[in-house]
């Protein structure tokens, strides 16, 4: 829930505008943010990452996590005969 690689567009947004002081609860502050994250993506600044890219570490660990469940499940698959 805390790895920012997994965050949707929405809570990336959110998480951003706090991370950098904003109030996200109010409309008002909400808009500012959009203001300041919009004017920075105009000059370049990072962008919000969009589902589904994630960085070179996470992928490194979801393919040693999938690595890990077909070697597990080749083991009980072994022992059953």
């Amino acid at each position: 829930m805390g790895n920012p690689a997994n965050f949707g567009i929405a809570k990336a947004f959110v998480m951003m505008g706090q991370a950098r002081g904003f109030d996200m609860t109010t409309e008002e502050d909400v808009q500012k943010w959009m203001s300041v994250y919009n004017a920075e993506l105009a000059l370049g600044g990072p962008r919000i990452p969009l589902p589904g890219e994630r960085s070179q570490s996470a992928r490194n660990v979801q393919e040693k996590l999938k690595r890990k469940m077909e070697r597990d499940s080749r083991k009980r698959n072994r022992k059953k005969r």
